[in-house]
């Protein structure tokens, strides 16, 4: 049962993961466009501390992760799941 439950735990991990990373390559195309001068200069400030933001979240849901993996190895250590 707490296998199973890291288990549902990682899979929305690596989902929200997944979505963040995604969410990060739009941010990044828009860069992208403002450094070519489709989008306005002032915009920049914006698209840089999303880009911070979306690292700073993709960094701690690695960390999650991690940490899950660690007590997955733990509990088949101790209890053999």
């Amino acid at each position: 049962l707490a296998e199973d439950g890291l288990i549902s735990a990682k899979s929305a991990a690596e989902l929200q993961l997944i979505e963040k990373e995604s969410e990060l390559r739009e941010v990044l195309a828009r860069l992208e466009m403002l450094e070519q001068g489709l989008i306005p200069q002032d915009l920049a400030p914006w698209y840089h501390a999303q880009v911070e933001k979306y690292l700073d979240q993709i960094a701690l849901l690695q960390e999650q992760l991690a940490v899950l993996d660690a007590m997955r190895a733990k509990l088949l250590a101790e209890y053999g799941f």
